[in-house]
């Protein structure tokens, strides 16, 4: 073939052109594959426990899988799920990566923690806590057993039970619960109670009707919580019943209530009052009580205790207060019965507190629903005969008794009404201190007596002796009247020692 020149040409620049094209090629290749794999793909694997299970674009994919698929195998039980996975989210630089969406992400996790649950399941015991006190049982059917078994011992009409559920604020915890049965539930149990003599001792009173418990608790914190088993040692029931009801004695102080004694309360607590006695060095046997006082008494205690409240009716005895009758005819503070009184009864109800079966308060809701049997007061004939050196100011009955100091706090002394013109009598003998007008007094003597004590005579109408006599006991010193603050015809009486005024019924006779 003949090539021209210009042909010739064209063939030397395709050489050329070839030439050139090689050789970029070849420089090229390298570069580019060394930039192709610098360049990262960016997303984020998941591994369960040292397995991957998937990858997703974003941290926050992974994350929201993971929780999509523990919502999801928490709905498949009842109750706590306990596993404890390893769980690591990690960025990966592979150029070639097989990612999921999050739903995808989420249905693989959740095969392997469903897959891992079954595998790894592990079996629970249950600590009981009573305040600071445990003990561990193999299931909760035991626990609610042993607390079931105590509360029955005071719940005699089996009116509650105990149920356990799961608390919402402690992870593996329950909480305890003690529930009214149904009426339904309740009905034979009353009637075999009743048949079986079953009720609460009323102390002084008759129980007529058993209301049952109004309210039951525990008086202790009580709490549950799942250990891993083996963890701790288990008791059985018969052994954590015994260890929560054990009683023992400790001393605590006692507030003493109204008429409380002390054979009331050692009554109350199943000691003797020499017991009592043993315990308190300042109090012995003839020691009486009033409310308020605080003593030491001999306390059963257990390390469970069930708390009760119980609305009881009973018949109740009741008395009445004595009638009183002033008798001139007996010399004061020697009183004398004419009438016997009668005790009466009535219906009473309270509401009674106890601990396990100790009484510790008692409120009373009715006091007397009615009267089965009247009470009847006694009769009592009360002294007012003076047996001191005193002398009334007023002959043997004159004068009525109208009013004093100890009555109405209104006056120093005591008046009595009386005809003007009567005569007044010096209550003792002494000297005439004072015989004029005074004040309020009007015409007033004041006679001193050797013991110190003043004797003052005020309203009179006419004043029989002056300053600086001497008197005798039962002489005339005046005559009454209405003069000064009187309000009518009277005779105002008053003794004075070291300037403090004297009830004059505690010297002289009031009629």
């Amino acid at each position: 073939m003949h090539i021209t020149r210009y042909g010739r040409g064209i063939k030397k620049a395709a050489i050329i052109i070839t030439a050139l094209t090689g050789f970029i090629v070849a420089f090229s290749i390298p570069f580019y594959t060394k930039s192709m794999l610098d360049t990262k793909v960016g997303y984020y694997s998941i591994s369960i426990n040292g397995v991957t299970v998937g990858a997703a674009n974003s941290v926050n994919d992974v994350n929201e899988a993971l929780a999509n698929a523990r919502k999801k195998l928490s709905a498949q039980y009842s109750s706590d799920v306990y596993m404890n996975p390893d769980i690591e989210i990690v960025e990966e630089t592979r150029a070639i990566a097989n990612r999921s969406s999050v739903d995808e992400l989420s249905d693989d996790i959740y095969s392997y923690l469903f897959d891992n649950v079954l595998e790894v399941e592990r079996n629970f015991d249950y600590t009981l806590r009573v305040d600071d006190y445990t003990v561990t049982l193999s299931s909760l059917e035991e626990v609610e057993d042993v607390l079931n078994q105590i509360v029955e011992q005071y719940d005699t009409l089996s009116q509650y039970k105990v149920t356990i559920a799961s608390s919402e604020k402690i992870d593996s915890g329950y909480v305890v619960n003690l529930e009214k049965k149904s009426e339904s539930n309740q009905s034979s149990d009353i009637v075999a109670a009743a048949i079986g003599g079953d009720g609460t001792t009323v102390n002084e009173a008759t129980d007529v009707t058993n209301g049952g418990i109004t309210a039951i608790e525990f008086k202790e914190n009580v709490s549950i919580i799942a250990v891993p088993e083996g963890i701790e040692a288990t008791a059985s029931v018969e052994d954590a019943l015994s260890q929560l009801t054990e009683e023992k004695t400790v001393n605590e102080s006692y507030i003493v209530a109204e008429d409380e004694d002390l054979e009331f309360i050692a009554s109350k607590y199943g000691v003797t009052v020499d017991d009592l006695v043993k315990l308190n060095p300042l109090i012995n046997a003839n020691t009486i009580l009033v409310e308020g006082d605080i003593i030491t008494v001999p306390a059963k205690e257990t390390i469970l205790t069930v708390v009760t409240t119980k609305q009881l009716s009973f018949q109740q005895d009741y008395d009445v207060s004595p009638e009183y009758t002033d008798d001139d005819s007996l010399s004061k503070y020697n009183n004398v019965v004419t009438t016997e009184g009668t005790t009466g009864q009535r219906y009473t109800e309270a509401n009674i507190v106890y601990y396990n079966n100790t009484e510790m308060t008692r409120s009373y809701v009715t006091v007397g629903m009615y009267v089965t049997t009247e009470a009847t007061p006694a009769s009592i004939s009360v002294g007012t005969l003076s047996s001191s050196s005193f002398t009334r100011p007023l002959a043997t009955s004159v004068g009525t008794y109208k009013s004093g100091l100890f009555d109405d706090g209104s006056l120093n002394g005591v008046i009595w009404s009386v005809d003007s013109g009567t005569d007044v009598l010096a209550a003792n003998d002494g000297t005439v201190t004072k015989a004029r007008w005074y004040s309020d007094y009007g015409y007033v003597v004041e006679i001193k007596h050797s013991d110190g004590t003043i004797t003052r005579y005020g309203y009179l109408s006419e004043l029989n002796v002056s300053e600086g006599d001497t008197v005798t006991k039962g002489s005339v010193i005046a005559k009454t009247g209405n003069s000064g603050a009187a309000s009518d015809n009277e005779l105002l009486f008053e003794i004075w020692k070291s300037g403090v005024s004297l009830n004059p019924l505690d010297y002289v006779n009031k009629n």
